[in-house]
């Protein structure tokens, strides 16, 4: 797989499956996918880093989570802003970049006003 292949392949998974959350109070993104996809949760640690959880079993659910906060997660907002498509999920990600990066993308002027 080539790396434009896998960085789009990798918005396609976040736009299905992703949610920006929080944990606690510090941003978070995750992807909880069945253990049979797990493939699609290395992917996304190959390319952005963070955690992968599990595998969790819950009656007949079996699945894994991967988390990205942090630093990990600060330095992954950039590609996200830049390739994440047109969507549901993009205007999701939008509100959710405003509460946790309000000042981030502001010129100094814009900031200091």
């Amino acid at each position: 797989m080539n790396d434009d292949f896998k960085l789009g392949y990798a918005m396609g998974v976040l736009v299905s499956q992703g949610s920006f959350t929080r944990d606690r109070k510090q941003a978070a993104l995750q992807v909880k996918l069945h253990t049979r996809d797990e493939g699609l949760l290395d992917l996304l640690f190959e390319m952005f880093g963070g955690r992968i959880y599990g595998p969790y079993l819950h009656g007949e659910r079996n699945y894994k989570i991967w988390l990205l906060r942090g630093d990990d997660l600060a330095y992954a907002v950039e590609t996200l802003r830049t390739h994440l498509p047109e969507s549901h999920k993009r205007q999701q990600f939008e509100a959710w970049y405003q509460e946790f990066f309000p000042m981030k993308g502001q010129s100094d002027e814009e900031t200091s006003s």
